[in-house]
């Protein structure tokens, strides 16, 4: 048979994960991020250690760059929260930059772990705007403002020892670490 390309849509399916599983469909009204591939998403439940008391109610999915449907990648920041009514809204969000480095390139295809001991997103790799592989460490600070701080991460064998992409990430919070 013939093949299909998978759709892309901006469509939210909440799985239910206790007792019977169910999944939900969201759409929320305003403004939407662009459909995207090849982003990473993390849960930020604003309770980490260094959150302050009005942070902790910030309960949202963060994601971060991916690539378009013209398959030009991306360097935006989203938000995606649920409200006790159970009414969902996505928030564009402007981080502020790392006072030394900017802001981390557009990419996709990049992985991407929550760190919990200080609420913020680690992004590592991908591929940038002209198809080569990423070798950066970034963190984005979500408990600084609302929209949050970028901060360059320099690991001890260098940006250019380990560009990829493609790949997946795990954090080990024992000892603080994104496992590749």
């Amino acid at each position: 048979g013939q093949s299909s390309a998978p759709q892309k849509n901006n469509q939210i399916l909440a799985l239910g994960l206790r007792g019977i599983p169910l999944v939900q469909s969201a759409s929320p009204p305003g403004p939407l991020p662009v459909v995207r591939t090849g982003h990473t998403a993390v849960f930020d439940d604003g309770n980490g250690a260094q959150s302050s008391v009005a942070y902790r109610y910030a309960h949202r999915v963060v994601v971060f760059g991916g690539s378009n449907a013209a398959g030009q990648p991306l360097s935006d920041v989203w938000a995606l929260y649920r409200d006790q009514l159970l009414n969902w809204s996505w928030v564009s969000l402007s981080p502020d930059p790392d006072p030394v480095w900017g802001f981390p390139a557009a990419r996709t295809e990049h992985a991407a772990v929550y760190d919990k001991a200080d609420s913020s997103m680690v992004v590592f790799g991908g591929l940038d705007s002209a198809q080569g592989p990423l070798g950066d460490v970034w963190k984005l600070h979500l408990h600084w403002g609302f929209s949050g701080v970028w901060t360059r991460l320099l690991p001890a064998g260098g940006d250019a020892s380990l560009p990829r992409y493609g790949h997946t990430a795990a954090y080990d919070p024992a000892a603080r670490r994104v496992l590749i």
